[in-house]
């Protein structure tokens, strides 16, 4: 959620800029899409002092949601319903502020990549936020007015929540990592000083990597029992996705390659995301294969490969960003050393905190959080990730100094 956050706020500080509008094409319905994600932030963390905190896992399953005791969790669904429909704002706003106040002679095949990516982020916000919206609203009624969506009790199916929170869910990967994309596409060129290779097929592989996105949530519940041409279907479109996926990096690489490079700290993070990216980019296609996802799912396997894609690719994003723009934003420039030093620790620890995670979700490491015996031979693996976890978190203080 908070990623979201960061993203929109480079959203609106640069894309009117960048299409020569002078704001969004609605001041008030932004700020109105900031304090609803605002409060149902507040909402959603009040749980903890009104009774407990939500206790069902950050999907909410609602096997776990409805025998969940205490008002953590309403907190927790009301919150992200408040939060969702902020979000869903702002995505409007954008797609309104793109369509129609783009500058005379600016056509869409002529807009800076950074501008087409929230657009097509705007878009999958449109399509992924109504389900999580509708499905949290029959959650908090089986919970509060014993209605029967979800409940087997009474007839309802669990299943059907995993299909309305995945359908969002993994879209949601796409809302963050293609304003991240767009952003490397801006960075890399300028630093390079090259022209940026293939614009058209940037263009292009955005597209379709939101169109791909929506036909890939099943690929999280290959164990649930959705049968062998489902399984087959959702695995060839993941896989698929890969695709366009790889047409962005070897553009990336291709403007990088003869360019004179300069290695400045946005440089530093738009180059070192490509490694980090690509390989959450290989474990996701292992992911992709349903009978290898049976031995994974569930693992340390995946929470690296999460990570690996969301702060390798979203995160290094945003730090490339802000110190890229920060300039344009408030007149100021960043201490070039200090973020040099930062990017350093930061990347590190990243690797050195998450990396260990696959080999941990290989020997059947289950996440998250299971106590492990301490005589087990991946007890000490486990401890030296929360070890390089520290150096991680310092990265983390060097850059909010």
């Amino acid at each position: 959620m908070q990623l979201c956050r960061f993203l929109f706020a480079l959203m609106n500080a640069v894309v009117p800029i960048q299409i020569g509008a002078r704001d969004v094409a609605f001041p008030f319905v932004n700020s109105l899409g900031f304090w609803l994600f605002f409060f149902g932030g507040i909402f959603l963390n009040l749980g903890w002092f009104m009774g407990g905190a939500p206790d069902a896992g950050w999907t909410a399953y609602a096997s776990l949601t409805l025998n969940s005791e205490g008002h953590g969790m309403d907190f927790y669904i009301l919150g992200l319903q408040i939060a969702g429909i902020g979000t869903l704002i702002a995505g409007i706003n954008f797609l309104a502020t793109i369509i129609n106040m783009r500058a005379p002679g600016m056509t869409y095949m002529r807009m800076p990549l950074f501008t087409w990516t929230t657009f097509v982020a705007s878009a999958l916000i449109l399509f992924a936020f109504p389900p999580l919206t509708a499905g949290l609203a029959m959650l908090m009624l089986d919970r509060m007015f014993d209605t029967s969506f979800f409940n087997p009790e009474l007839g309802g199916n669990t299943i059907i929540w995993e299909h309305l929170f995945w359908i969002f869910g993994h879209p949601e990967v796409y809302i963050l990592i293609l304003p991240a994309f767009g952003i490397f596409s801006e960075i890399i060129p300028v630093f390079a000083r090259k022209r940026l290779f293939g614009y058209s097929s940037m263009v292009f592989a955005t597209v379709l990597i939101g169109f791909l996105g929506f036909m890939v949530w099943a690929h999280h519940m290959f164990t649930t029992g959705l049968g062998p041409i489902a399984n087959a279907i959702f695995a060839v479109a993941t896989m698929a996705i890969a695709v366009p996926t790889g047409i962005k990096v070897f553009n990336w690489l291709l403007t990088i390659w003869g360019g004179n490079v300069k290695f400045t700290t946005p440089m530093l993070y738009s180059v070192a995301f490509i490694p980090s990216f690509l390989l959450g980019g290989v474990t996701g296609v292992m992911l992709a294969a349903a009978a290898a996802d049976y031995q994974f799912h569930d693992t340390y396997f995946v929470v690296a490969h999460f990570h690996y894609v969301i702060i390798g690719g979203v995160v290094f994003g945003i730090l490339a960003g802000v110190h890229y723009w920060w300039p344009k934003m408030f007149g100021k420039i960043l201490n070039e050393k200090l973020g040099k030093i930062g990017f350093v620790l930061f990347f590190i620890g990243f690797h050195l905190t998450f990396f260990i995670q696959h080999f941990l979700g290989l020997w059947g490491h289950a996440a998250p959080g299971l106590y492990i015996p301490a005589r087990s031979g991946s007890r000490a693996w486990e401890l030296d990730q929360y070890d390089w976890g520290t150096v991680y978190v310092c990265s983390c203080c060097d850059h909010a100094d």
